[in-house]
């Protein structure tokens, strides 16, 4: 990235960073705010679409709104061992990629703009409202599954010649195959 005329080498406001007035601001050096996503409907698909890991990070970030806090401190709020986060936001870099334009449903602050000297990571009010609709929806629908009788595979009268069922809930076996 290249400086503005006139700006000092190094100079984070010149390097497009955002930068705010307001001192402990959650927006002061933020990251590539432009990547951060404020619809909630966007905010709910990509926390449908990201894995397991993903979404308990998700969930944690939504607990303390508006509270910017280091990796580390976030690890040992939800027990996972040190660099856990740093592996599922590289994770989930190919969703954020393919599908969501680069962006991602929270802000994060760099090593050299934080308080703590280390990547922070956050959510605004309506980015962890998002996600805690999109949590008690999926929670809801996992429910719905689980009370529902699960659909058994029937035998077929061919099933291409292949396989053989024999009795109503067991598994099939190859035909032949001995």
């Amino acid at each position: 990235m290249q400086t503005q005329p006139g700006a000092f080498p190094g100079d984070r406001l010149a390097l497009g960073y955002a930068m705010s007035d307001a001192a402990g601001s959650p927006d002061l050096g933020e990251h590539a705010p432009q990547n951060a996503m404020s619809d909630p409907g966007e905010i709910e698909r990509f926390y449908d679409r990201c894995s397991e890991l993903m979404r308990e990070l998700l969930d944690a970030l939504a607990t303390k709104p508006d509270h910017p806090r280091a990796f580390p401190e976030i690890e040992d709020d939800i027990a996972w061992p040190r660099r856990r986060i740093a592996s599922v936001l590289g994770g989930v870099w190919h969703l954020r990629t393919t599908q969501f334009e680069w962006r991602r449903p929270y802000p994060l602050r760099d090593d050299h703009t934080s308080k703590s000297g280390r990547w922070e990571i956050w959510m605004d009010s309506t980015q962890a409202q998002a996600i805690t609709h999109a949590h008690a929806q999926r929670s809801h629908a996992d429910d719905q599954t689980a009370r529902s009788p699960r659909l058994e595979r029937l035998p077929k009268e061919s099933d291409h010649g292949r396989r053989a069922y024999s009795g109503a809930n067991s598994t099939c076996s190859r035909r032949g195959a001995l």
